[in-house]
């Protein structure tokens, strides 16, 4: 009689161990597919900003593509030859006596 009381005993704890595990297999699959689901966002969050990024990278280099003309231009307009080029199309006078005014006072001009 012992042997059956002890049986049903065990019974009662297998089922209770078969509920328990039950409900922690629950609690695993959502835990595992909470996480999947997280995995899976920010790794199309990291697609997107690399597309981003490497849209930004483009962007640069046409940038500096830019720059670079701009700065050749700038030289270019800087030089003697442009500025002289730039002289001769405007009909300067070229200046041959330069005199300059040596004031001895202070001031030079009075109300």
């Amino acid at each position: 009689m012992l042997d059956k009381d002890k049986t049903r005993a065990y019974t009662g704890e297998n089922e209770n161990i078969k509920f328990n595990l039950v409900f922690l297999n629950k609690i695993l699959f959502s835990f595992i597919l909470i996480l999947s689901s997280y995995y899976v966002m920010n790794i199309n969050n990291l697609a997107i900003k690399g597309f981003a990024l490497q849209e930004l990278k483009q962007e640069v280099k046409e940038l500096d593509e830019e720059k670079k003309t701009l700065n050749l231009e700038i030289t270019y307009l800087r030089s003697y030859s442009c500025i002289d080029k730039k002289i001769k199309e405007s009909n300067f006078v070229s200046v041959n006596n330069i005199e300059y005014f040596d004031s001895k006072e202070d001031t030079l001009a009075m109300r």
